[in-house]
C-alpha cells in the first residue's frame, strides 16, 4: 500500500509451484536463540521483543495480527507498548540488525522473514 502511494507501483500476479494458492505468498518467523526456552507463543509474554520496521507486512503486520489472534482480547497496541504484552518492544530496523539482536541478547526474540529455525542460530 505504501508503495502504490509513493510510487504508484502496482500489485502483480506471480505464479505457484503447482497452480497451488497455498503455497503462494510468504512467511514470517519468531527466532530466537538456540536453547532458548522460547518454544511458542505463550512464551514470549514479559520478554523484550523486537519487530522489523512498522511499515512490513512480514515484519510487523502479520506477526502482530497472528499475537493479536493467539491472545484476545489484546489490539495492535498492546503488542507495541513497551509493558503491555512484551516487557519492552522495539523495531530492529531491518531483518540483519534483528539476527544480529538474537545472536548478541539471550531471550531477545524477533520477527525474520527467513526461514530460520532457533536451531540455526548460534
Amino acid at each position: 500500500m505504501q508503495a502504490a502511494q509513493r510510487s504508484g507501483a502496482e500489485a502483480f500476479a506471480i505464479a505457484v509451484p503447482n497452480g497451488d494458492k497455498n503455497l503462494a505468498g510468504y512467511t514470517s518467523k519468531i527466532i530466537v536463540k538456540s536453547g532458548s526456552p522460547i518454544k511458542g507463543l505463550k512464551d514470549l509474554r514479559g520478554k523484550t521483543f523486537a519487530f522489523v520496521d512498522p511499515a512490513s507486512t512480514s515484519g510487523n503486520y502479520v506477526p502482530a495480527l497472528e499475537l493479536m489472534n493467539a491472545f484476545p482480547p489484546r489490539n495492535n497496541e498492546d503488542f507495541h507498548t513497551n509493558g503491555a504484552f512484551f516487557s519492552s518492544v522495539s523495531f530492529s530496523g531491518k531483518h540483519q540488525n534483528g539476527l544480529q539482536a538474537v545472536r548478541r541478547i539471550q531471550g531477545c526474540p524477533m520477527i525474520c522473514k527467513c526461514f530460520i529455525t532457533p536451531s540455526l542460530v548460534p
